[in-house]
């Protein structure tokens, strides 16, 4: 198992920033990655926007023995960069790409992008704790922006929104926007809904957003054939797999015929973090694997019970998920370089 386990990791090469900070004209970044077969001084870190002045990629980190048990050199994954930051940046974005630097270009699914101008108001610490995990204001700026910019590029190649006259457009399980704040709402009618409703009227008194109060079990309190897009991110992640099924059902009810449902899942990538080999074997032979539940929204909301961590594969949600709903695209380790994500069309 362990051997397996290698091998998907060394396919999809994860990578990860977990700190990032400004200074007057540069930028530093910190994290964790994983090469495949080639000796760490291969790697490289590319910035289009800014010039590297500085990189360790030999960086001790032993909290990596834990989330890899199965790889030999997570204790010296971590990596470490400076960058000198161009003069005319400003409105612009800063992006991150990571590879072997005989393989460039490097996988443009797997960037991290960070907007240099973020006038967009932000929510309070708490708020964002419970959506990031972290209050943290950088890294939730850069997990949210990164996230959009892949979104967005999946919406514009793979379906037919942006040619919808006022498309109306849903993020279930919105939190506090970190992902939606971004959408040009000028000719887009923008939702949100959530369990979280502290989090919810933050984000209607702040960002151009109509909002939906949900529970954790669907109520029907979704408008009937109203959305040509509905994306979630992040939530079918912590759904055991019968209230998937059920959710599914909601959400393809709200859906216009022909409209998308863009969906992420933990799948094999995001599998290899910290489960154990016995929870690895589990997903593969049955499809799916409850991690237990998860006490970020703690004392935020009522139900948290039923907020868990869960995993499935791709052929267990292609016989599952597609009862009225056909696969338009897969994409593997996508969104924080491990979920993966499903484009579905409703039929």
């Amino acid at each position: 198992m362990n051997q397996l386990r290698r091998r998907i990791l060394e396919r999809i090469q994860p990578w990860c920033i977990d700190s990032i900070s400004w200074k007057e004209d540069s930028i530093s970044i910190s994290g964790w990655a994983v090469s495949s077969s080639q000796p760490r001084e291969y790697l490289e870190i590319r910035s289009y926007e800014a010039s590297l002045t500085n990189a360790n990629f030999v960086v001790p980190r032993p909290d990596l023995e834990s989330v890899f048990p199965f790889w030999p050199q997570a204790i010296n994954s971590g990596f470490t960069c400076d960058f000198k930051l161009q003069h005319d940046l400003l409105g612009k974005e800063i992006r991150f790409s990571y590879g072997e630097k005989q393989n460039f270009p490097f996988n443009p699914f797997h960037e991290y992008a960070y907007p240099s101008n973020d006038s967009i108001a932000v929510p309070e610490p708490s708020g964002r704790l419970r959506v990031h995990g972290s209050d943290s204001l950088p890294s939730f700026l850069l997990e949210g922006y990164s996230t959009f910019r892949k979104l967005n590029q999946i919406i514009r190649s793979t379906t037919t929104i942006n040619k919808i006259k006022n498309a109306r457009i849903l993020d279930w399980g919105c939190g506090c926007g970190r992902v939606s704040r971004y959408f040009d709402t000028i000719d887009k009618e923008l939702w949100g809904a959530d369990i979280d409703d502290l989090n919810l009227r933050w984000c209607e008194e702040h960002l151009n957003m109509k909002t939906l109060a949900i529970s954790s079990n669907p109520n029907k309190n979704l408008p009937d054939s109203y959305f040509d897009l509905i994306f979630g991110i992040s939530v079918m992640t912590h759904l055991h797999h019968d209230l998937q099924i059920l959710w599914l059902d909601e959400l393809t009810r709200s859906l216009r015929k022909g409209g998308y449902i863009i969906l992420t899942f933990h799948g094999l990538a995001s599998a290899l973090r910290n489960i154990s080999n016995e929870g690895f074997t589990e997903l593969l032979c049955k499809g799916f694997y409850d991690f237990g539940e998860n006490s970020i929204l703690k004392g935020a909301v009522p139900e948290n019970e039923d907020y868990r961590d869960t995993y499935n594969t791709l052929n267990q949600i292609v016989l599952t998920w597609t009862d009225k709903l056909r696969v338009i695209k897969y994409f593997e380790s996508l969104i924080g370089n491990h979920q993966d994500l499903i484009v579905l069309q409703k039929i």
